[in-house]
């Protein structure tokens, strides 16, 4: 899949930098005007080098699923960037309905996938979902706004 936003252009669209980037590039997005039923695909390319993995957990690494959530939202943020003021910043308001399904481990590349389903600005409730190999891995409502 192609890109359609590269990194450098994620840069331009929220605030988050290494090593709290968590979207390397996104290859679909749909935003519509009413923005309900926008979407995006994303990636996040786990790798073994990542600071995170010193402590979680040494001899053991697994990607923690709060930063599973954390790069979805992010992705969320990418997709509002279509929407909103610039210099906006998009926040984290609500996490509901969270599953974590399967372990994400080193060398695995996440699919982020969002729907937003309910708009009432300056909030967007956005359906969300982590994928490994098209094996769902974690899902979670969020509720973002844009500040």
């Amino acid at each position: 899949m192609p890109s359609v936003l590269s990194v450098e252009e994620i840069k331009k669209r929220i605030p988050h930098r290494f090593p709290f980037l968590l979207v390397d590039e996104v290859t679909q997005v749909d935003y519509l005007p009413e923005v309900v039923g926008s979407k995006i695909l994303a990636l996040k390319n786990i790798s073994a080098e990542d600071p995170v993995f010193k402590g979680h957990f040494p001899g053991k690494p697994i990607f923690p699923g709060v930063l599973i959530i954390e790069a979805l939202a992010q992705s969320m943020g990418v997709l509002m960037s279509f929407d909103k003021k610039p210099h906006s910043v998009p926040l984290l308001g609500r996490i509901k309905n969270a599953k974590f399904k399967s372990l994400v481990l080193p060398g695995d590349q996440l699919v982020l996938s969002s729907v937003i389903i309910k708009y009432r600005k300056p909030n967007v409730l956005g359906l969300t979902k982590a994928f490994v190999n098209d094996k769902l891995v974690a899902e979670a409502e969020l509720l973002c706004h844009l500040k």
